[in-house]
């Protein structure tokens, strides 16, 4: 407690004023700061945790997509095999090996065009080498669709139909040496009577042309995922960017910041990866 003495001719104050314990205010500035730091380590665990998840689930969806893309691959080889022979498998295998899931997933373990890409000092020259890789790529994609579409096409409507016309069909049942039968599949009975679209339908093209083009989405998907979406590159990407389209590296998964762009539905499940697909099929993504 202080007491204040009246000076002459001032006016008197009787009342003592009591001081400020010293150790209160330091008590309730520490508590403030306490409170602060554990704010601040909640919100950057809960953002850390859910940057975390999204990668883990969005691996996931790599993972799954990827080995889709093999069991169609394959379906369409073993089940239209009298139709389907070996130039479409490789063609879809061969361009599938740049699409595969762990370079993202298992970023160490990459394509020596990743690494060339690191080692380049320039910047603009990697850039350069990186757009004009990618712009191929897509490229070839489409042109690899267009060919096995146009190869089952020509194969089914010529060469398969002239043994349905001819009563020949059944040459198919164990392969040529054009095919290799896994499973001995019986092919259609077919009377050279049968209405001619009936007869491709039957022989399996529109299947075939239908797994083709699934096969160039899943592997346009993939595409997207890898080049344009995730950070394997190491590149720059777009300003602003929304954490729900980006696809980050097992090393670069606790770097990101919870915009609210990760949204859970009704049911619990979040939205944890969208895939801007749209932008394969513009001209300037496989025009360079």
């Amino acid at each position: 407690m202080t007491t204040r003495f009246n000076l002459p001719g001032t006016f008197p104050i009787d009342d003592e004023i009591p001081s400020a314990p010293a150790n209160t205010t330091y008590s309730t500035v520490s508590s403030t700061a306490t409170e602060l730091i554990e704010s601040q380590q909640n919100f950057q665990f809960n953002n850390n945790q859910l940057i975390h998840n999204k990668t883990k689930y969005q691996f996931d969806i790599l993972t799954q997509i990827d080995a889709l893309v093999y069991i169609i691959i394959f379906y369409q080889f073993v089940k239209f095999c009298h139709s389907a022979c070996l130039i479409p498998l490789v063609l879809h295998l061969v361009l599938q090996i740049l699409l595969n899931s762990k370079i993202v997933t298992q970023n160490s373990q990459v394509p020596n065009l990743l690494s060339f890409l690191s080692n380049e000092d320039n910047q603009d020259t990697r850039e350069r080498i990186y757009e004009t890789f990618i712009h191929k790529y897509c490229y070839l994609l489409y042109i690899k669709t267009i060919l096995v579409i146009l190869y089952h096409t020509l194969f089914v409507a010529t060469w398969v139909m002239y043994l349905v016309d001819t009563q020949q069909l059944q040459k198919l049942n164990h392969g040529t040496w054009w095919f290799i039968s896994f499973i001995g599949e019986e092919t259609p009975v077919i009377d050279k009577s049968t209405p001619y679209w009936l007869k491709l339908f039957e022989l399996g093209l529109f299947q075939l042309i239908f797994t083709d083009v699934l096969i160039l989405f899943l592997q346009l998907a993939l595409y997207q995922c890898i080049y344009k979406q995730s950070d394997a590159f190491h590149l720059d990407r777009r300003l602003n960017e929304k954490e729900v389209y980006i696809i980050r590296t097992n090393a670069d998964s606790t770097s990101g910041i919870d915009d609210q762009s990760v949204v859970t539905d009704a049911d619990g499940v979040p939205t944890v990866l969208k895939i801007r697909l749209f932008e394969c099929f513009k001209s300037d993504a496989y025009a360079y």
